[in-house]
């Protein structure tokens, strides 16, 4: 009787791990950032269309529904910006996305001396995905990256 027992015990124990797996949620989407374009003076900021790769590690697609993002170049605030982004990322792919940015003057100056050799950057990327997961849940969840971003860019102004 004891190895009967045995194989209940076990047996209970794996549907629970199983249960307990399938109720976790979803997988936060990655990012990745993929540099500005179409850059422009506008008073005392830059305007720029930012380019963002926003990629689905679940097995069922996703709908963006919002993006909300700042990069940080070297450590400083240097552009920010928000788009009620409607797009759909399929399962286990990814989107590109184009976000009009807002571009400090201060945060020019800054990347500009500071990647003036290299045409690089340092950057993190924080970012607030607003998406709808297959079940119809509107879900709000956090990203971050780093990398190196390209600025040469502003060698055109």
């Amino acid at each position: 009787m004891k190895p009967i027992k045995q194989y209940l015990l076990a047996g209970l124990a794996l549907v629970a791990l199983a249960g307990c797996q399938a109720g976790s949620g979803i997988v936060t989407p990655d990012t990745a950032a993929l540099g500005f374009g179409n850059f422009k003076m506008a008073g005392l900021s830059g305007l720029a269309d930012f380019r963002l790769r926003v990629s689905n590690p679940n097995p069922d697609p996703i709908m963006l529904e919002g993006l909300n993002y700042v990069i940080y170049a070297n450590g400083n605030s240097f552009a920010k910006g928000m788009a009620p982004v409607k797009e759909a990322v399929p399962a286990f792919g990814h989107v590109d996305v184009v976000i009009p940015s807002t571009i400090s003057s201060f945060g020019l100056a800054r990347t500009a001396i500071s990647g003036a050799a290299t045409k690089k950057v340092d950057y993190r990327l924080n970012v607030d995905i607003t998406f709808t997961d297959a079940e119809s849940n509107r879900r709000t969840r956090k990203a971050e990256k780093t990398g190196q971003l390209d600025v040469s860019f502003l060698d055109k102004q």
